[in-house]
């Protein structure tokens, strides 16, 4: 999509899109201004013409990005020019076509964390069909990003878990085997030296059952254990 020069339209004295009647006694200013999401409108010129208090929290900045581009908000703002970039081309893609579009995005914030967004465009057409605005609004997505993220940890684990059971009940079969012939042998050998390494074997095959033990062990904490998560 092109990339549509700055238009800078001269915003209402009270910083909104037009006048608005109130909805059961509350102005639809308010009703909008209270929205939890972030929420701005775009013209079809790609002008901000209205943005929520969710969004950009400092009045000054709302009023300044009025009749402004989102490009010209991203730069004042100091966002990577690959958020510029994707936010830009959604956008001209919803003006142009018609038709909705999202995408998701991660940044860094303000403070420094990372968080993850899914934000929507969605044309507003008149009877003629023509795009007479964008909603643009967009959701915060960290906590099912991460609770996912846990997720598939927990799920990899249990997987582990099921793995390194299954092999140490194998292996502990064949310990088995071994210690009974080992225990059968000592009886019917002769001679202190040969008594010697049946008795090694034995305690070899000891060693290895305790080490088993400590895998089956491991396998079922892996495999029962959900309480990791916090969804």
């Amino acid at each position: 999509a092109r990339v549509s020069p700055a238009v800078h339209e001269p915003a209402p004295a009270s910083g909104r899109i037009d006048e608005r009647p109130a909805l059961h006694g509350v102005s639809a200013d308010l009703i909008l201004d209270s929205m939890p999401l972030q929420f701005a409108v775009f013209s079809p010129t790609g002008t901000y013409a209205y943005v929520s208090p969710s969004s950009v929290q400092d009045a000054g900045t709302r009023q300044w990005m009025l009749g402004r581009t989102d490009v010209e908000y991203g730069l004042r703002r100091g966002l990577p020019q690959v958020v510029v970039e994707r936010r830009r081309r959604h956008l001209w893609t919803a003006i142009e076509s018609g038709e909705a579009t999202d995408f998701e995005e991660a940044f860094e914030t303000q403070t420094g964390e990372i968080r993850y967004f899914r934000r929507y465009n969605v044309p507003v057409k008149d009877d003629a069909g023509s795009v007479r605005l964008i909603l643009g609004y967009g959701l915060d997505i960290t906590t099912e990003r991460q609770a996912a993220r846990e997720l598939r940890q927990a799920q990899k684990s249990e997987v582990l878990g099921r793995f390194v059971g299954g092999i140490a009940h194998d292996f502990n079969n064949v310990i088995m085997v071994i210690s009974g012939f080992a225990t059968l042998l000592r009886d019917a050998v002769e001679g202190e030296h040969s008594q010697l390494l049946v008795d090694r074997v034995i305690k070899a095959s000891e060693h290895a059952k305790d080490l088993t033990q400590q895998l089956l062990t491991f396998g079922r904490a892996e495999s029962d254990d959900h309480s990791i998560m916090d969804v």
